[in-house]
């Protein structure tokens, strides 16, 4: 009775199998959907204005993107507390025949000094956004990213960072 049931489990799991195999075929107008899809990843090279920004002067990110050939790049913008966009949010991008855009320029205002980020994504795409790193400040980049508190290290080998706490 058990090498009965055995087989029948057995035989259940290769039609399973089989039954999977099967709807994973793609046919080829499938597959050039698939790598339409696949090639409209946002893609993109881009210059700073200057190595640092300073607090309350315009800066530039210029952007140079590549996709598919004769196609829209649909982008959206947004950036870290600290940085004010003087552009737009959103943009599109039509592609040329050889997959490239005309150069677009990112136009913003560091209001506080520290490390601020500048997030660049598709949407409606799976991708994580990009992201463009914006230093403003003249002090050096460690003391942007120092803790604000003490590190204390436990018995066990442990790091916890103590802070005090405001009383009132």
């Amino acid at each position: 009775m058990k090498n009965i049931l055995i087989i029948l489990t057995a035989g259940l799991f290769l039609a399973a199998c089989q039954q999977s195999e099967v709807s994973s075929v793609k046919t080829d107008s499938d597959l050039k959907s698939v790598q339409a899809v696949a090639t409209t990843n946002m893609k993109f090279e881009h210059r700073l204005s200057a190595e640092r920004a300073q607090v309350g002067v315009p800066y530039e990110i210029e952007l140079d993107f590549t996709g598919s050939s004769d196609s829209v790049l649909n982008t959206e913008f947004s950036s870290s507390p600290g940085l004010q966009m003087l552009s737009n949010a959103a943009e599109s991008f039509q592609m040329n025949k050889s997959g490239q855009a005309d150069t677009h320029t990112i136009r913003l205002v560091p209001q506080t000094e520290g490390i601020h980020y500048v997030n660049i994504y598709e949407p409606g795409s799976k991708q994580k956004p990009s992201v463009i790193r914006v230093i403003a400040g003249d002090k050096d980049i460690k003391e942007y990213l120092q803790t604000p508190g003490e590190v204390i290290e436990q018995e066990d080998g442990s790091k916890v960072i103590s802070m005090k706490a405001d009383e009132g």
